[in-house]
């Protein structure tokens, strides 16, 4: 009797349905893996325009020596040589800088000197209030949790007293 060589069906059934279990396994670790690094992306993506966005309020509030917010959560800025509006909505930021005809030599009118967009998701809610004593404005930015059952948590608090920059100490003649 000649043996023959090769292998019989229920091996390559066995092999078959191994290999399929092992494929579909690695395939939700993809997967898995692929929607980890998509929201580490956005929160990265978060983090750095929150940040920016907390750095450049917080400078622009303590040059202010006028501020004050409107019905549509606009706060609007004056500063020595150009007015600041920063318009909240829609998930994001935008701060415009315009800077007064009477700083810019040949103008005749204002000028929009510049537009910067600050995207802090749609997961994200802003709020800002002016408070007295000592005048601040606080900035705020709530992330809702992505399980439906917990509250928004606060992840940026902002308060900053306006005209801080400006203030100087009559005796020390220096700033605070």
């Amino acid at each position: 009797m000649k043996r023959r060589h090769g292998f019989t069906l229920i091996e390559m059934l066995l092999t078959m349905t191994v290999g399929s279990v092992l494929m579909v396994l690695g395939m939700s670790l993809l997967q898995q893996a692929m929607t980890l690094s998509s929201q580490a992306s956005n929160h990265r993506d978060f983090d750095s325009a929150a940040n920016r966005l907390c750095d450049q309020f917080r400078s622009d509030v303590r040059d202010a020596t006028i501020a004050s917010v409107g019905q549509d959560q606009t706060l609007s800025m004056e500063l020595a040589e150009h007015e600041v509006q920063y318009n909240f909505g829609n998930h994001r930021v935008t701060r415009s800088r315009t800077i007064h005809a009477r700083a810019v030599d040949a103008a005749d009118s204002d000028q929009t000197a510049s537009h910067e967009t600050y995207d802090v998701g749609p997961s994200s809610e802003l709020s800002v209030e002016i408070l007295e004593s000592p005048r601040r404005i606080v900035l705020v930015i709530r992330r809702s949790s992505s399980l439906k059952h917990l509250p928004s948590r606060v992840d940026r608090h902002v308060s900053a007293v306006v005209g801080r920059r400006g203030i100087v100490d009559p005796e020390t003649e220096k700033r605070p």
